[in-house]
């Protein structure tokens, strides 16, 4: 018999220091299950190989929750077969959940990656919850076919971001029409 005081409870005051990650699914990644939420998390001084995402944050309707006050520096990463940076609330699909999870109080700084065969930053929202309060700074990508995706998202703000030498716009345009990026 399941004690009401296991379940739905909170992931917090996590950090994640001096680590070096070899994996051939995803790097540093917060979901998707995470219905209890998940808050006040440091990553730092990460060295990430070649993965799916590098850095990903991912639920769908069916979870619920939360993902707030994350800080990640200090990380490099070799490369990233779908995006460097990740949020995705669309993780396999909507299945009849409404339970939208809320993400919002991100703090990105000094991230260096080689590669990402398809986005250096992919960002997918839901227009009654969009994912806000994005700061990212001092962001180099190498190389990747495309800059940015971002959908539904409120109070972001690059600083200092590189793709492909060519620096992004501090206050990005954020796109109309939903994107998949099938790599999970």
């Amino acid at each position: 018999m399941c004690n009401r005081h296991e379940i739905g409870r909170p992931s917090k005051n996590i950090v994640i220091r001096n680590c070096l990650f070899q994996s051939e699914c995803n790097g540093l990644c917060i979901g998707s299950e995470m219905s209890g939420g998940v808050e006040n998390i440091y990553m730092d001084n990460i060295q990430i190989g070649t993965v799916k995402n590098a850095l990903y944050f991912k639920s769908n309707r069916d979870r619920g929750g939360y993902i707030r006050n994350i800080q990640v520096s200090n990380i490099t990463i070799e490369r990233s077969k779908g995006a460097v940076l990740r949020f995705e609330t669309n993780y396999f699909g909507f299945r009849g959940g409404r339970h939208t999870s809320q993400y919002e109080n991100f703090r990105i700084n000094n991230v260096k990656a080689g590669c990402s065969d398809h986005y250096a930053i992919f960002i997918d929202g839901y227009e009654e919850k969009p994912i806000k309060n994005i700061e990212i700074e001092h962001f180099h990508v190498q190389k990747a076919p495309h800059p940015y995706y971002l959908r539904c998202v409120e109070n972001i703000c690059l600083k200092a971001t590189f793709v492909n030498g060519q620096n992004l716009p501090e206050y990005p345009k954020k796109q109309k029409e939903r994107v998949i990026l099938d790599v999970y």
